[in-house]
């Protein structure tokens, strides 16, 4: 019977040990969230994650934090979850079918799509659905190739200014300065020219 109460006791310490470590993980998380560090917050509710796959807000955030720093698995994961589990509110199945679009699977995506109503999102995506046929019909008629300035970091809106590509990316300036962006894990925008 003594030993039996010192198991008891144990199980007891560790689950409440266990419990306290969540709570600490959740709160690192949640406050990395609201400060909108998604890439910073990620990490921990992963972690959460781990711990139980069924907890709606985590799932929730979770899925935002890939949605916002363009994690298409990770989205199809966490909203999918949602979706699964019956706990999916509409914005969910709109993000949801987002990240089937990305992902290819346009049938499927059009079906969480147009069960959208709380705005035209929905049906705008769902209607882009059928349009893509008409964008790519010629699309063996043309090759894009990666420009030479292109980098594995953002590159984006290329505009010409006095017979020069301006443009914006979040590539690393110099290896000394090390700042980023606590929203994507990147560093912050510059304009450069090609």
């Amino acid at each position: 019977m003594k030993h039996l109460k010192h198991i008891f006791f144990l199980l007891l310490t560790c689950l409440s040990l266990t419990l306290m470590a969540q709570t600490r993980v959740l709160k690192k998380a949640n406050k990395h969230y609201n400060q909108q560090a998604f890439a910073r917050a990620i990490p921990y509710y992963e972690k959460a994650y781990r711990s139980d796959s069924s907890n709606k807000t985590t799932l929730s955030n979770l899925g935002d934090c890939y949605r916002l720093t363009n994690n298409t698995a990770g989205q199809l994961k966490c909203y999918g979850g949602l979706v699964k589990n019956g706990k999916a509110e509409p914005i969910h199945k709109l993000y949801y079918g987002q990240a089937l679009m990305e992902y290819g699977q346009k049938n499927q995506a059009k079906t969480y799509l147009e069960a959208y109503t709380n705005d035209n999102r929905g049906y705008a995506l769902a209607s882009s659905i059928e349009k893509t046929k008409q964008y790519t019909k010629n699309a063996d008629a043309y090759k894009v190739d990666l420009c030479s300035f292109n980098s594995p970091q953002s590159d984006f809106c290329a505009v010409v200014f006095n017979n020069t590509i301006v443009f914006s990316s979040t590539r690393d300036k110099t290896k000394w300065v090390n700042e980023k962006h606590g929203w994507t894990n990147e560093s912050y925008m510059n304009l450069y020219a090609a």
